[in-house]
């Protein structure tokens, strides 16, 4: 009732895609209370609590994530409707699959920290493993941030003809 007063979608559209993880939460922590009122073994609470923290992480990552999702789309959709600049859908489909990869390596961390598992030692080796990955895709990765910045640029656009060299041109599909 209070988000159908204002003037944007934005909130609107955030209660629609909160609503469930916020009630599978709601659910979750009523029955980590509800655990902790019964009498069991030490070992097979630890383990039922740690199993229900370790669904409630993954809650709030889906919380998370709708949250920052809605947030980009409609701040996106928003921001070309009043500049009428046309939102490139290729860099914004990017940046979400990178906003998916960061929630999920994140919810898992989290998890593993939640379990008593030390991450300072998995943080250190994908810190290496990112600078050999960093090192080895380097053209390829040079290549992506060089697309992306044509794309801001506007230097090119759909169905601009480009010529590598003198036996080499294709057409801008997508």
């Amino acid at each position: 009732k209070f988000t159908a007063k204002t003037e944007t979608d934005l909130d609107d559209e955030i209660l629609k895609k909160i609503s469930k993880p916020v009630t599978l939460l709601a659910i979750l922590a009523g029955i980590r209370l509800a655990i902790g009122e019964i009498n069991l073994e030490e070992n097979l609470t630890m383990t039922v609590e740690g199993i229900l923290l370790t669904f409630m992480i993954v809650a709030v990552s889906f919380l998370v994530y709708y949250l920052l999702n809605t947030l980009i789309l409609v701040s996106v959709s928003e921001f070309g409707r009043k500049s009428k600049i046309k939102v490139n859908e290729s860099l914004f489909q990017f940046f979400h699959s990178i906003l998916k990869i960061l929630v999920v390596v994140g919810s898992f961390l989290f998890i593993l920290a939640s379990w008593g598992i030390e991450i300072g030692p998995l943080l250190a080796g994908l810190g290496v493993a990112g600078i050999a990955i960093a090192f080895a895709l380097q053209s390829t990765l040079s290549n992506v941030f060089g697309g992306i910045s044509m794309i801001l640029d506007k230097s090119i656009s759909v169905g601009d003809v480009v010529k590598l060299d003198t036996d080499t041109s294709g057409k801008i599909l997508k």
